[in-house]
């Protein structure tokens, strides 16, 4: 009994929205979601999600400071 939901190539690429193409292509140089490939590619909506969570960025100290310094100036 395996209940996994599983996406489309065009299914992931809408729930990320970027292109198809650019799934072919991250898929090619071994980045993106983890894909599953019986015939066709596959992706598990679990995979999507924590690709997503892996790519997170907390902007550090330095970065706000700049971002504080530049808002002041204008």
């Amino acid at each position: 009994d395996c209940d996994v939901a599983l996406l489309t190539t065009a299914e992931t690429a809408a729930f990320l929205s970027r292109p198809e193409g650019t799934l072919r292509y991250w898929r090619s140089i071994g980045y993106g979601p983890a894909y599953v490939k019986m015939g066709r590619v596959r992706y598990q909506q679990s995979d999507v999600e924590s690709f997503i969570k892996s790519n997170i960025v907390t902007p550090s100290v330095r970065t706000e400071a700049q971002k504080e310094a530049y808002r002041v100036a204008l």
